[in-house]
This record gives C-alpha cells, structure tokens and sequence, in this order.
C-alpha cells in the first residue's frame, strides 16, 4: 500500500494505491479510502472538496460517522483542504489526519 500527495509544482495529484490498484478519487480536498478489515477489500472511495465546497466539511463528518469501528481507513489531500473545515471535522488536524 502506498500513499502519494504531489503539490501543484509536482503534478498536482494523490494516490491512495494497494496491491498496485488506485484506488483514490484524486479529487481537490480530501480523499478518502475506506477498506474492511477482515476481508481486505475496499468498501468506499470518496472525496470532500473542503477547500472550496461550504457543505462539503458537513459531509465529511457524516461520512466518518458511518466509518464502521476497526475498519482500516486511508487519506490523502490534494490542494486546498482546510479553508471551510468547520466544527467537528477540525478533529482531523488534531488526530493527525494531515490537515493543517
């Protein structure tokens, strides 16, 4: 599994890859790649555009809500993230999920 965020100057793109498959939306915002533990597939592959989508942080929590206990959980952000990550979904930087 290999996790990749390259900024504007290097290609401007994230890759979330597991045994060699992208799996990442490479969306702007945050990408997000859910996979069961026990069967090692991958249930969900998601972005929020919380850089420049106001309800996209509301989203995201909802999201993460939904995130079965246990289950393994991957993201990379590509561009902006952080300019409309209000509330409950600031928890991220704080978690050590990569936003700042």
């Amino acid at each position: 599994m290999t996790i990749q965020a390259l900024g504007y100057k290097n290609g401007d793109r994230v890759s979330i890859s597991i045994n060699s498959k992208e799996h990442s939306p490479n969306k702007p915002g945050i990408n997000i790649v859910v996979m069961d533990f026990m069967t090692f597939q991958v249930t969900e592959a998601v972005s929020f555009d919380t850089g420049h989508d106001k309800e996209a942080s509301e989203r995201l929590i909802e999201f993460i809500d939904m995130i079965p206990v246990g289950t393994l959980v991957f993201i990379a952000v590509r561009g902006e993230a952080n300019y409309y990550m209000t509330g409950e979904s600031c928890f991220l930087s704080i978690i050590g999920w990569g936003v700042t």
